[in-house]
């Protein structure tokens, strides 16, 4: 007979009295904004208390980023080029454009990352017809120990290795941005493979470990005692508690990948 382990499970949810639809956004359900003249926003998740022993609204829990928003720019539209107070740091998930300063200018597509440090003038355009679609982190700026960064910084992921193998269990990853780049946090693109499950495990307070879904395709958000399905620009943030487990379960035929901060205290 079977005997079974001395690994206790962690409480459920009902015990903790941890209410994880505060930690998810989704971009699919919030109104759309007009920003910065020809853009539209749809925020994913916002500032807030993340303490899961107080109350608060949906997606209110973020500390490090200001926000997390789903950026489009509609075809033949360009944005004034202009400096913006906070930080952005941004993923392509679809379309083409291009990104200037008014002296130097980079190519956009799916796959390219970018810093704007605050106060830099900058310029979006979409010369084509399809949409222009990012996912976009705003920081507040500066944070302690960080130095903004001097100019634009861009990178094509589809042109970097991974970085880090298993984690957790599933997760492949690459590093995109880190603190040294003159960001709060690092900045990672995270791989799945098909019907795999990432170890659950839990965060301390003062930790910001967001995942945002890119892949279409159907996958499982595990929070604790619960589960969620998982679209294309909806996001979760781990509870900060140290006990409520989360993780990403890829119950697809198909590799499915993540948009990753985080921030460790």
């Amino acid at each position: 007979t079977p005997r079974e382990t001395q690994a206790g499970e962690p409480l459920s949810n009902m015990a903790t009295g941890v209410v994880i639809d505060r930690y998810i956004g989704d971009a699919s359900r919030a109104p759309s904004r007009r920003w910065h003249n020809t853009m539209f926003v749809q925020n994913i998740l916002h500032q807030g208390d993340p303490d899961p022993a107080k109350q608060g609204n949906p997606g209110a829990v973020l500390v490090v980023n200001k926000s997390l928003d789903l950026v489009t720019l509609p075809g033949r539209n360009v944005t004034p080029l202009e400096p913006w107070g906070d930080q952005v740091i941004a993923y392509v998930t679809g379309g083409q454009g291009r990104l200037d300063d008014g002296t130097n200018y980079w190519d956009l597509k799916e796959g390219v990352a970018f810093i704007i440090p605050p106060g830099q003038a900058h310029r979006f355009t979409n010369p084509g017809d399809s949409t222009l679609k990012m996912l976009v982190y705003t920081q507040v700026m500066p944070q302690q120990g960080i130095t903004p960064r001097q100019g634009i910084l861009v990178r094509d992921t589809n042109l970097m290795g991974m970085s880090e193998e298993n984690v957790h269990w599933s997760n492949m990853s690459k590093f995109v941005f880190q603190g040294n780049d003159g960001m709060a946090g690092r900045i990672l693109l995270v791989y799945m493979g098909p019907q795999t499950i990432a170890g659950p495990h839990g965060h301390v307070p003062g930790t910001e470990e967001i995942w945002t879904k890119v892949s279409p395709g159907p996958s499982i958000m595990q929070i604790g005692s619960e589960i969620r399905q998982w679209r294309p620009n909806m996001a979760m943030k781990a509870p900060p508690d140290g006990h409520t487990v989360h993780a990403a379960i890829n119950n697809s035929n198909s590799l499915q990948y993540w948009f990753y901060f985080a921030q460790f205290p």
